[in-house]
């Protein structure tokens, strides 16, 4: 890829983030983000990877908008944003990947800080759920909760991911509120 096709490139990535993505990411997650391609990296194979910086962090969890209910998919991840907005980028080719800083914050979070204790000790980090586990607010992340106030670090498992609708229907309606509240 010569300068001048990777500066078009460049353009063209911009252009659909900031216009496509940035519609999608504002009616799914009311995300607001401006799009910066910060580097273009091509292999021999013909494959691209474009990294892209936001200029507004994305939210380790947000609430989906077009999905009200409380069901799988009413949250999601920075990654399902990305997933999102790698899929607008199919107008200028298939063989583009789509790497954004933020991508991984979730992870970075994801067992630093916590342990079985904190919620004992700091609810207010914490949404308890009616359903015998706790929400991490700041992540997204649910443990379940033992009798004795500990939590299980071991078994957490991510809002956006959970797909047992047997999980989602064990939520009260003072649950969904406090979701509401924190998420939306």
């Amino acid at each position: 890829m010569t300068e001048a096709e990777k500066k078009q490139t460049k353009i063209a990535v911009e252009k659909i983030l900031n216009v496509l993505g940035k519609k999608m990411a504002i009616k799914y997650y009311d995300y607001d983000g401006n799009y910066t391609v910060n580097d273009i990296v091509e292999y021999d194979d013909g494959y691209i990877e474009v990294f892209v910086k936001t200029d507004k962090r994305i939210p380790d969890i947000m609430d989906v908008k077009i999905e009200p209910e409380f069901i799988y998919g009413k949250y999601a991840t920075a990654s399902d944003l990305i997933g999102n907005l790698q899929h607008q980028l199919r107008y200028i080719g298939n063989n583009i990947n789509l790497m954004i800083d933020e991508a991984d914050s979730i992870y970075k979070k994801y067992g630093d800080k916590i342990e079985q204790h904190d919620f004992k000790e700091h609810p207010e980090r914490f949404i308890q759920l009616c359903n015998g586990s706790v929400v991490e607010k700041d992540s997204g992340y649910v443990y379940p909760l033992f009798a004795n106030g500990m939590i299980d670090i071991y078994e957490p498992f991510h809002l956006a991911s959970i797909d047992n609708e047997e999980w989602w229907e064990s939520l009260c309606d003072d649950d969904k509120k406090e979701l509401n509240k924190t998420y939306s």
